[in-house]
């Protein structure tokens, strides 16, 4: 992860949410600039309303993507969110089909977008 610069509030090893959530509520030693706190606030939210898992941890490549603030508008949302959902279900679907999970099924992914598609 190079030289990213919200990743150096986190630590070393798997990166996820409740990492980043206590260094939000200020449960570190470490200040943090503005700009990196608001990098971290919005990688939150982007893991957790367009692409949560149930494991908790954040793609590396996310922090890459909130490191450069300006750039952010530069990316297809709703393209991305969509193939990851349709990924999840795909998943999903395929262990129904082999018998896996028959009881529960658990889908990675912005469920709120199947409203939207289910509704138009």
């Amino acid at each position: 992860m190079g030289n990213i610069q919200c990743v150096k509030y986190i630590g070393k090893g798997t990166k996820d949410l409740n990492s980043i959530y206590k260094i939000l509520m200020r449960k570190h030693k470490k200040k943090i600039p503005c700009s990196h706190f608001c990098s971290l606030y919005l990688l939150v939210g982007i893991c957790e309303i367009l692409f949560p898992k149930r494991s908790g941890k954040v793609f590396p490549v996310m922090f890459n993507i909130v490191d450069n603030l300006s750039g952010l508008g530069s990316y297809c949302w709703g393209s991305l969110v969509y193939r990851f959902l349709l990924r999840s279900l795909c998943k999903a679907s395929e262990g129904l089909k082999k018998g896996k999970g028959t009881t529960n099924v658990y889908v990675d992914g912005c469920v709120y977008m199947l409203q939207v598609i289910i509704t138009c």
